[in-house]
């Protein structure tokens, strides 16, 4: 769905509705863990961890095994880097 590939309106609607949808679904996720977090930050997080799924695609998807669980494990690493101080 995140491939940059030419999509028609409807799909185009869709991948949104699907984009947001996460980023909806993550922030509750992380209010939910610190209730302290404010609506706004928390949505911040939660549209950089989606964009940072995005950027890591085409990585993943043209890897081979070793190369592909070496590049999962940046990624977690990353995020978990990232979600640390919001939660």
């Amino acid at each position: 769905m995140h491939a940059e590939a030419p999509l028609s309106k409807d799909a185009a609607k869709q991948k949104r509705l699907l984009s947001q949808a996460f980023i909806d679904h993550l922030s509750e996720v992380l209010r939910a863990r610190n209730s302290k977090l404010d609506k706004q930050d928390a949505c911040w997080s939660a549209k950089i961890v989606l964009t940072a799924l995005i950027g890591f695609l085409p990585a993943l998807a043209g890897s081979k095994t070793s190369a592909r669980s070496r590049t999962i494990d940046a990624l977690n690493q990353m995020l978990v880097r990232h979600l640390e101080p919001v939660l």
